[in-house]
């Protein structure tokens, strides 16, 4: 069976690319089969790699490999001779502020073991990369609607850049830990009719009329603007414990795609 993953990384368009995938289930053909975040079958691999990040362990490692090889055997019991994977909690968890090295150093060391999962099929791996503070911003925003993390925007971006911290780099040495993947740039999928996550398509073989096929979706989890970031970044809302940021950030937002549509 031929396997194609796209791995992440958080925040450069995986929901989009996640939900067109769902939109046109049927149209990626009938040997096709699709394991998408959060699906059934993926999640014990999802919950694997979390469990890794937490605590870093050859058993914890192995659960990953066999979790995913035991995904990809139920997909090719079925008749699959084509799977679509894609899910950004691969690399493990979001990065937050705390710990960006230590993110990166997980994501790296899950690498071999979804490798070792993928073992025995023809497989293909993508990463995707953004502009390097569009990706800080996006982050940010994510951080204060999901947590409420209480740092601003600016303070966030110059700690990442402080620690040296690079989300190209991120991606190459995920790649190199895999014996290869391709990576590509959000940007450059920007002008798509489809958006996000089109160069991950056509490496999974939708090219020219197969393309064609496929519908567009409304862009996924554009995460919070930046008046809404601005109004969090008050110091009565800095003063607010996370889960009133939360709440708080989530309904100003609210208030603001109202006022626009």
């Amino acid at each position: 069976m031929e396997v194609f993953l796209h791995i992440g990384l958080h925040k450069t368009g995986t929901t989009t690319l996640q939900a067109v995938l769902n939109a046109n289930h049927k149209q990626l053909g009938p040997q096709t089969a699709l394991l998408n975040h959060n699906s059934d079958q993926l999640m014990p691999v999802q919950r694997a790699c979390l469990a890794f990040a937490r605590k870093r362990s050859p058993e914890a490692g192995q659960q990953i490999a066999r979790s995913l090889a035991t995904a990809l055997q139920e997909a090719e019991a079925s008749g699959a001779q084509k799977l679509i994977v894609s899910s950004e909690m691969l690399t493990g968890p979001v990065p937050a502020p705390h710990r960006l090295g230590g993110i990166a150093g997980s994501a790296v060391q899950i690498a071999p073991f979804l490798r070792e999962g993928v073992s025995g099929h023809r497989a293909h791996f993508c990463l995707y990369t953004r502009d390097q503070t569009r990706w800080l911003v996006s982050l940010h925003a994510h951080l204060v609607r999901s947590r409420g993390v209480r740092i601003t925007q600016s303070e966030f971006i110059a700690q990442t850049e402080a620690r040296g911290f690079s989300i190209a780099q991120f991606a190459q040495d995920i790649s190199d830990a895999l014996g290869g993947a391709a990576i590509f740039k959000m940007e450059d999928d920007l002008g798509t009719r489809l958006g996000p996550g089109t160069q991950f398509l056509e490496l999974a073989g939708f090219t020219g009329a197969s393309m064609d096929r496929l519908a567009p979706v409304t862009a996924q989890n554009i995460g919070l603007s930046a008046q809404t970031v601005a109004r969090m970044e008050s110091p009565a809302c800095m003063a607010l414990p996370p889960f009133l940021r939360r709440y708080i950030a989530r309904a100003l937002e609210r208030s603001v795609q109202a006022k626009r549509a």
